[in-house]
């Protein structure tokens, strides 16, 4: 789409530099979304790598608390001192007992 009005030409020169101008002015804003697209798309993939790794953190960590409360209930730890080598609540504690089914004991 042309962004400039259409003037009334005094010499076919100058018809044709407008013209000119209008077909590159479109064409580089076909070539600018594509190019923008691209970038996006790349941009999206490496945030998406880095969101990933983090959730694999995350869930390594988890995992990592869940085998500890189930090895210290298992030898016989209080929640309290589960909670202090975890550095989480006694609360916290308890939920993620309850959700993964670990006996107390």
């Amino acid at each position: 789409m042309p962004t400039k009005t259409r003037p009334i030409f005094k010499n076919l020169y100058d018809k044709i530099v407008f013209e000119s101008e209008e077909r590159g002015e479109v064409r580089g804003k076909e070539i600018g979304k594509e190019i923008g697209k691209e970038i996006g798309k790349e941009i999206g993939k490496e945030i998406g790598k880095e969101i990933g790794k983090e959730i694999g953190k995350e869930e390594q960590l988890l995992q990592d608390r869940i085998s500890i409360i189930r090895n210290g209930l298992q030898q016989g730890f209080d929640l309290t001192l589960l909670s202090l080598l975890l550095d989480l609540s006694v609360a916290d504690i308890k939920e993620i007992i309850a959700k993964n089914n670990l006996n107390q004991g």
